[in-house]
């Protein structure tokens, strides 16, 4: 008798090791690397959750596949402010700053990678005129630029972004001067 049970102890080891015959084994919260058998694969047309992966600028990530170029945010302006044209300082924020009608201001302008080869751009009816355009540094030692802003006495008024480009990098500043009466 003792022969007859081994074998059928076997067989049922082996059945139950393959799923029962019956019934499913899930694996919907198994997440293995592609290629490696698991979910994550997707073949056969599995559903997975995907991975959310934040790599740094010129960073690395482990197990993903992803190249992100040290120069992928070159160009971005984090703070505008303005000054009367004599001065010879200035302050900037992030909020932006007022321009009125009829004046003639200093913006000035810092964030990363800004130089004097990039090329503003004031949004609005062309009411206000740029001349004058420099690179400077701030006494953080951030790049800047800065240019007289000359607003016409029946500018419209309203928020204007404020656009900067060099080549195919673009960054604006919404709304960053708003001219008033």
């Amino acid at each position: 008798m003792s022969r007859l049970i081994v074998p059928v102890i076997l067989a049922a080891l082996t059945w139950s090791a393959c799923g029962g015959g019956g019934g499913s084994s899930s694996t919907s919260n198994l997440v293995t690397p592609p290629g490696t058998g698991g979910g994550s694969s997707n073949t056969g047309g599995a559903i997975v959750d995907p991975t959310l992966v934040t790599p740094a600028p010129g960073g690395t990530v482990s197990g993903v596949d992803i190249i992100v170029p040290s120069g992928a945010s070159a160009l971005n302006v984090t703070v505008l402010g303005t000054a009367d044209p004599g001065a010879s300082g200035g302050t900037a924020s992030s909020t932006g700053d007022v321009i009125h009608q009829g004046s003639t201001r200093r913006v000035l302008i810092f964030g990363t990678g800004l130089s004097a080869a990039d090329v503003v751009t004031i949004s609005g009816p062309g009411d206000i005129t740029i001349t004058g355009q420099q690179s400077i540094t701030s006494t953080s030692g951030k790049s800047g630029l800065q240019f007289l802003a000359t607003v016409d006495p029946n500018a419209a008024l309203g928020a204007r972004t404020v656009r900067i480009r060099n080549g195919n990098n673009i960054s604006t500043f919404t709304g960053g001067l708003e001219v008033v009466p």
